[in-house]
This record gives C-alpha cells, sequence and structure tokens, in this order.
C-alpha cells in the first residue's frame, strides 16, 4: 500500500536520487542533491522560494522549463523521435531511491556509457544512466494522473544528463514482462541494500508502450531540487500496463513522490 496520507507531511531524510554505477556516486541527472535531501514532496509547491531546505534552488522557482507539465491528450508530437537500440542486456544496481525503485547502469564497456542502451534523435545519441519510478505519476495527461512512472535517465557517453523518457504505470488484466524481471527484488522505502542484477532487458520496457510511437515531447528540467533546465522530455502516450499485483508491489515499496504540476510556459512541448 503506498503510505501517502502516513508520510507526506513528515520532514525525512531520505537519499536523494538514483546513482549511476554500482560502487560509485551519480553525477549530473541522477546526483539530484549531494548526501542527504531535506526537501520533501509536501513542500513542493514552493521549492526555491519560502522552503528552506531548497531555497538556492531558486529556478525550482523562477524556472522557465520546470518539470512535470500537464500533456494534451492525443495531441502528440512528430518532431525529435527517438528511434531505440536497447537490444543487449544489462546489469548494474537495483536499489530504492527513498521513495520507490530504482536501477543505476554499469558502465557496460568499462569506460563510459557508449556501450549501453541508447536512442537517437536529431542525429545525436544519448545512453542510458540509470532508471527510477515515482508514484503517483507526475506528469498529467488531460489532467490526470496514472498511479506510476518510470523515468528512464539518459546522457552523453561521459555520463553529462541530456534527456529523460518518461513512461505511465497503470494497473490492468495483463502482467509487465518488463516489470516483473525485477518486481520481487526491490528494496523497501526505508532500506539501503543495493542488489546487483544481470540480464536486465530494457527493450521491453519500449515494446510495452507500442514502440514510443506516440508520445509527447518538450524542453523540462529535473523535477527535484536543484530543477536544473536543459533536459528533453519525451513522455509514451501509451502506458506501460502492470497487473495488480505487480501494481500493488510497487506501490507498497514506494512513498509518494510526485512534484506539483508546473505552469507550461517556455516548454516549446512538441516543437
Amino acid at each position: 500500500m503506498l503510505h501517502t496520507l502516513i508520510t507526506l507531511t513528515a520532514l525525512t531524510l531520505v537519499l536523494a536520487c538514483p546513482q549511476h554505477d554500482f560502487n560509485t556516486r551519480a553525477v549530473g541527472l541522477g546526483k539530484r542533491a549531494d548526501g542527504l535531501a531535506k526537501w520533501t514532496y509536501a513542500t513542493s509547491g514552493t521549492w526555491g522560494a519560502s522552503d528552506s531546505a531548497s531555497r538556492n534552488d531558486t529556478i525550482c522557482h523562477d524556472g522557465m522549463t520546470q518539470s512535470p507539465i500537464n500533456l494534451p491528450a492525443d495531441s502528440f508530437s512528430t518532431r525529435h523521435a527517438p528511434k531505440f537500440k536497447y537490444s543487449a542486456p544489462i546489469s548494474g544496481a537495483l536499489y530504492n531511491w527513498g521513495f520507490g525503485p530504482s536501477f543505476s547502469l554499469n558502465k557496460t564497456n568499462g569506460v563510459d556509457y557508449s556501450a549501453n542502451p541508447s536512442f537517437t534523435y536529431d542525429n545525436q545519441t544519448v545512453y542510458m544512466l540509470s532508471w527510477h519510478t515515482h508514484a503517483p505519476s507526475e506528469h498529467l495527461v488531460g489532467g490526470r494522473r496514472t498511479r506510476a512512472e518510470l523515468h528512464l535517465v539518459h546522457g552523453d557517453a561521459k555520463g553529462n544528463p541530456k534527456g529523460v523518457v518518461g513512461l505511465r504505470i497503470n494497473p490492468s488484466t495483463i502482467s509487465s514482462p518488463f516489470i516483473e524481471q525485477f518486481v520481487s527484488k526491490i528494496p523497501g522505502h526505508d532500506s539501503s541494500d543495493r542488489r546487483k542484477l544481470v540480464g536486465l532487458d530494457m527493450s521491453l520496457a519500449i515494446k510495452e508502450v507500442g514502440g514510443l510511437e506516440k508520445f509527447w515531447t518538450y524542453k523540462g528540467s529535473l523535477t527535484t531540487p536543484p530543477c536544473s533546465e536543459g533536459l528533453r522530455w519525451w513522455v509514451s502516450g501509451d502506458v506501460l500496463q502492470v497487473s495488480d499485483v505487480q501494481m500493488r508491489t510497487l506501490l507498497g515499496v514506494s512513498v509518494y513522490s510526485a512534484r506539483v504540476e508546473q505552469m507550461v510556459w517556455n516548454h516549446a512541448i512538441g516543437v
């Protein structure tokens, strides 16, 4: 059961974010804050303003391309279409970032991220660095959220963040082969365990949302402090469907982690 009502108002110290390597801390997008995060989702509406824990991250409050946003139902993007190359199984660390499951990829070739799953758009290639979930979904479509959202974090070969693919998640009558690979191994939200996972097939996630043939794309930001901008988002039009058992398991290791909706400003949705 999602612990929303119990924990939303409590000011807790939680690990700030996913890490990219099994034994090292992440940089860029994965490293949302140094050490322990003192901000809380209960005050996400005042991050960078009156919220003292994030008062130095003023872009959270006055940024022009903050995420997440409400996306127009059935009005999909046609530009910046991603072409995925997710064929090779991957290994890395499965853990809980304090709000839900997270996974950090190893440097597959031992040097950089260029051998990791990747996709190409606008003649540039970005490589998967990590993924993590939020519950409920951070992005809204037509004003509505789903039960959870998976963020696939990508960057250049050196690990500098460039963009995120968002897959919304809802319960259904079918089971997700992608989720089934790890759902029984996720540590609890209060656990510091890091579990090595080998042979994870990320291509299943993309296949289960129709190859991301339907998507929205826009200029956005991190969804937690420091709320850095300059990232491109792709949000799938199709929802990743999971079974009731899978959904309850995901929510059972999750804590409320959806930032308040941000006003659309210079996001250039689909442009």
